[in-house]
């Protein structure tokens, strides 16, 4: 069995080394499509021997790549994620999406949320966890002091919230902001907040195990891999998502401020000690075996 993943390179290229590792018999690709010309001639070239094209975004415009393959009468996978949701909801509306590959393809998304915004515009999807998160083996077990991270990508900082997170710096001046993504050069400076910009995977996961709290406050979200990613390391998570183990708010400046003063001071009375039960729910669901494993039975049952 061949299969082809594209769509979107970040998700794409961790579903196949997660698919690859886990399921050494069968072939995994992974094909930039979006960015990498050499890629979409190689797309082309594999195509006619490969089983499945799975799509790490809902497409509701025209692509060259999901056109050949429904020429060729390839089956394609579509995980539906969080943007694409809104791109195709915005297209609906304004009676431009395009509906080709969404009518041929089978669909997906991780995220109920999603699932249901995606059936208001006739889209039917079924839920399908692909996030496989490795426990941090380094996580300690207490924290040396009360600090909040956040990622917020450069050139994004809106649709990520960071105006909601500012106005914290100055409410809680003993505590550090670690902020991931943006240099933040365009903002205010405040002498308890550093930008870090992007960040390698151990230097993330660094600040994961040795922050406490992790806070996502964007526009339109999916099932974030950040979120899964704080939880089992230990954090707790705000998060204007409702999730089971997430202290949930809107985005709000004081709202956040009132459920920030909660979460300190719940970390405070447990001792400093990480959120053991976070660690355990990630164990238990987030392990390569229930995601990825389910995963490829999903596969073999479309093929």
């Amino acid at each position: 069995m061949r299969v082809i993943i594209a769509g979107l390179p970040y998700f794409a290229k961790i579903l196949q080394s997660d698919l690859a590792s886990f399921d050494p018999i069968n072939k995994y690709v992974f094909c930039d499509t979006y960015y990498s010309l050499f890629d979409k001639f190689r797309f082309s070239m594999l195509l006619p021997f490969t089983d499945l094209v799975i799509s790490l975004n809902g497409v509701s415009d025209k692509s060259g790549s999901l056109e050949l393959a429904v020429k060729l009468g390839k089956k394609i996978f579509m995980l539906w994620q969080g943007t694409d949701v809104l791109l195709a909801k915005e297209r609906f509306k304004n009676n431009t999406i395009y509906s080709k590959y969404i009518n041929y393809a089978i669909h997906f998304s991780d995220s109920l949320i999603l699932i249901e915004e995606l059936k208001e515009i006739g889209i039917k999807a079924d839920l399908l966890n692909f996030k496989h998160i490795e426990i941090n083996q380094s996580t300690t077990k207490h924290y040396k002091d009360i600090s909040v991270y956040s990622y917020i990508p450069e050139g994004k900082e809106v649709f990520y919230g960071l105006d909601f997170i500012i106005p914290l710096f100055g409410m809680f001046p003993e505590i550090e902001f670690k902020i991931i993504g943006t240099h933040g050069k365009s903002y205010p400076k405040y002498p308890n907040v550093n930008y870090y910009g992007w960040l390698d995977k151990k230097s993330y996961q660094d600040i994961c195990n040795k922050t406490p709290i992790f806070i996502r406050l964007t526009e339109h979200d999916g099932y974030s891999r950040s979120v899964l990613e704080a939880i089992s390391s230990g954090n707790e998570v705000i998060w204007n998502m409702n999730h089971e183990l997430c202290h949930y708010v809107k985005r709000d400046s004081i709202e956040v401020s009132e459920k920030l003063r909660e979460v300190i001071q719940l970390i405070k009375n447990r001792g400093m000690t990480k959120n053991l039960n976070n660690i355990q729910w990630a164990e238990k669901n987030l392990n390569i075996q229930n995601i990825i494993g389910k995963f490829k039975e999903k596969i073999e049952e479309y093929i």
